[in-house]
């Protein structure tokens, strides 16, 4: 069974497995992001300084797989961290219009690197990529 949604682009389609309804999958990403993710108990709800009316927001692609909205609306003003990586606030995670990707966390001398061209997620380590996944949980155990 597919989902199409209106208005968005063939990458925004999203398949499920027949007994796999979409709650279940969404419940379960989650429960992922709780189980590997802490939270900072700060909220920071002013932009950041290197935003400008230019950038494209995370939050407002319309291309981003069902992981990454959920993950963009899981604690949306709040730092995130899992070993020695600094996930950003999901309103913090911007990119210029000719960029394909989103830094979405980094530690000293790596980014996590989501990619809209081919929708992965890559770690990028002194700029050669080191690791690729398909998906947020694909790529977390590699963190």
């Amino acid at each position: 069974m597919c989902l199409f949604f209106p208005g968005k682009s063939a990458r925004s389609t999203i398949t499920m497995q027949p007994n796999y309804p979409i709650q279940s999958k969404a419940q379960d990403i989650l429960a992922h992001f709780d189980s590997i993710l802490t939270a900072s108990p700060d909220e920071i709800r002013e932009p950041s300084s290197w935003w400008s009316e230019s950038m494209v927001m995370l939050e407002d692609d319309p291309d981003i797989p069902l992981e990454l909205r959920l993950y963009c609306n899981w604690r949306p003003f709040k730092e995130r961290c899992h070993s020695d990586w600094h996930f950003f606030a999901p309103h913090h995670v911007f990119r210029l219009p000719i960029e394909t990707g989103y830094v979405i966390a980094q530690r000293r001398s790596a980014q996590l690197m989501f990619s809209c061209q081919t929708q992965t997620w890559t770690i990028v380590e002194r700029g050669a990529v080191v690791e690729t996944a398909t998906t947020f949980s694909g790529i977390a155990h590699r963190l």
